[in-house]
């Protein structure tokens, strides 16, 4: 499993760090910091962190070779959960703001 944050969108609400503690730490008030690939043992959790999140900042990917059950429903709100490829935008000019701050 591979999960992108959009770091653009995210307000900093910190469902995520709630529901996924192991995957998803606040450093500061507001800096999110995520483990990209987590064990599918953690799919769970993180898909309940995805589906809280205010915002929908939250991207889950399977990984080439992973295995699933398309029918099986998300553990929260239906059609939240992104699975399969998806495509990230990243705004650049954010990412230069915030390394220029660093």
């Amino acid at each position: 499993m591979r999960i992108v944050v959009d770091l653009n969108r995210c307000q900093g609400y910190a469902q995520c760090v709630y529901l996924a503690h192991e995957v998803f730490r606040l450093n500061g008030q507001e800096a999110l910091t995520y483990e990209p690939n987590p064990d599918d043992e953690r799919r769970l959790q993180v898909e309940r962190a995805a589906a809280a999140c205010p915002v929908q900042a939250i991207v889950i990917d399977r990984l080439d070779g992973e295995e699933g059950d398309e029918t099986d429903p998300p553990p929260y709100r239906h059609n939240q959960i992104f699975r399969g490829p998806r495509h990230v935008l990243v705004d650049i000019d954010g990412i230069r703001r915030l390394t220029r701050r660093a």
